[in-house]
């Protein structure tokens, strides 16, 4: 028997217990070590892979049901994907614009700083139970600074007796207004373009992964011991109902949100309600502190504009917008957020809190938006393990507790 027929007859030889541990530790420094390489397509992959999750089961219904082949089932996703992209986008555009010219920037830019500086004026001296305070001190360099804020360096306006407004440029002035408008194109057009690129790029990895998600499976199933097949299958389960769950929750929660605020600014008469509406759907995404950033514009859109429709001081109708941010975030957090999330995500506020600052240091805002369902998966796996560990069963029913767990990670 030649040498190549006997390697045949005895086959591959086994590794040893101290080379399969080094070749297992070997791949997971190898791992990092790209993860590593990759991080500045974290986000883009990360994006990618969330979309693909998302569509995953529109792309089986099309294939299962309606009977269309996988190839097709999944063009015709992303054609409707592309379609409400579309649709939405116009509309939100539309509804921007329309908001954005209510608002009237540089206007109610120069009256906040206007409103910003009676403020100022009113509070220098307070009289506070009988005792007289001044505030000098600390107004007099906000006055000065919101004051400096309104100058304008090289350009003067000045009104003929006709009434139109002349303005005229001196040589700094005029470099400074189209060098500052020459770089503010250059600088739109490059996000623009980097944004169309980056679109384009994430809609292929989704494809692609949703094209390829099959194999995958059969490929991460096949090298599992037959013994532990089951324990993968229900933990994917597992974690799958935790990405279903809180994914879509909270794009369901996120948009009936921004609709209560868009509705109830409307109905106070702040102007540019639709785009603050979407400002909170936004933001909304974004756990904890995503309400609260998103409530600052319109709170300061209220003090600078004020009412359409009630007859009150800008500082009274900004108290009022804050008190209907307050009532909109609380009804979300503790009607709608229990009540569309289920419990599909049961964590602490703290650990959420400490998990946005890491998400955030990670992957910037992609990690903020998935800190939560990324923390749940985290606490599946190790619940697992430690179960495995003490040779408990890993998938017995854990104790709810509604004082250690919370089910609206978005307060």
């Amino acid at each position: 028997m030649s040498m190549n027929e006997a390697d045949e007859a005895v086959g591959s030889p086994s590794w040893t217990p101290t080379t399969k541990r080094m070749v297992a530790v070997g791949l997971v420094v190898f791992g990092v070590f790209i993860a590593y390489l990759a991080r500045n397509a974290i986000g883009i992959v990360a994006f990618a892979a969330v979309l693909a999750f998302l569509l995953a089961p529109l792309v089986k219904v099309l294939h299962q049901r309606a009977r269309l082949p996988r190839p097709l089932a999944l063009l015709s996703t992303y054609f409707l994907l592309f379609l409400g992209f579309v649709v939405i986008g116009t509309v939100v555009t539309i509804g921007v614009i329309n908001s954005i010219n209510e608002i009237d920037p540089p206007e109610a830019i120069e009256q906040l700083r206007a409103n910003a500086l009676d403020v100022l004026d009113a509070v220098e001296n307070v009289t506070l139970f009988g005792y007289q305070f001044d505030l000098s001190e600390v107004v007099n360099p906000l006055r000065d600074s919101l004051e400096s804020a309104g100058d304008d360096d090289g350009v003067a306006a000045t009104t003929g007796d006709d009434g139109p407004v002349t303005v005229r440029f001196d040589r700094d002035g005029f470099l400074l207004f189209f060098g500052s408008a020459l770089s503010s194109l250059r600088t739109v057009g490059g996000i623009v373009a980097a944004a169309l690129i980056s679109a384009v790029v994430t809609l292929l990895i989704a494809l692609y992964m949703n094209l390829d998600s099959p194999k995958f499976h059969r490929a991460f199933h096949r090298y599992l011991p037959d013994e532990y097949r089951g324990d993968m299958a229900r933990l994917g389960a597992e974690v799958t109902s935790i990405w279903r769950g809180y994914l879509y929750g909270q794009l369901l929660n996120s948009l009936v949100t921004g609709i209560l605020v868009w509705i109830a600014l409307s109905v106070v008469g702040l102007p540019g309600a639709f785009l603050l509406g979407v400002i909170m759907a936004l933001l909304n995404m974004i756990p904890t502190f995503g309400p609260i950033i998103a409530a600052i514009p319109g709170v300061l859109s209220a003090f600078a504009l004020g009412s359409t429709r009630f007859d009150m001081s800008n500082i009274a109708f900004a108290l009022v917008v804050l008190a209907i941010y307050l009532a909109v975030v609380q009804l979300q957090a503790n009607v709608m957020a229990p009540f569309i999330t289920g419990r599909s995500v049961r964590m602490s506020p703290a650990s959420i809190l400490v998990g946005l600052i890491v998400g955030v240091q990670v992957a910037g805002i992609i990690g903020a938006v998935l800190v939560v369902p990324v923390m749940a998966t985290g606490k599946t796996l190790v619940r697992y393990a430690v179960a495995k560990l003490a040779d408990r069963d890993p998938f017995e029913a854990e104790p709810l507790s509604e004082e250690s767990d919370s089910l609206t990670p978005t307060a």
